[in-house]
């Protein structure tokens, strides 16, 4: 697991997870995947070559070799104080 440790905004500043310091990125697992990604075709739909109607309809089998990626690529998820926050594919 590779952890990436933010610095602590300045005093009477808030900052992104009030009081959490730390992101955790690690690779995804499918649940993680599909919840996150699902999310972000509710809330950015433009950013996506798909539609959250076609995704929201894939079988698990999808969703776990999505997760799992492939010979040239691999996929993580961000998280922080428990709730993921972002996604990553990186494709060689």
């Amino acid at each position: 697991m590779l952890g990436v440790t933010r610095p602590l905004p300045p005093a009477g500043k808030p900052g992104i997870g009030e009081g959490s310091v730390g992101v955790e990125v690690r690779q995804a697992d499918p649940a993680d995947w599909e919840e996150l990604r699902l999310r972000a075709l509710a809330d950015a739909p433009y950013a996506f070559s798909s539609t959250l109607e076609q995704e929201a309809a894939f079988p698990e089998e999808v969703w776990r070799r999505w997760a799992e990626g492939g010979t040239a690529s691999v996929d993580f998820i961000a998280r922080e104080g428990g709730a993921s926050i972002g996604m990553a594919a990186i494709f060689a």
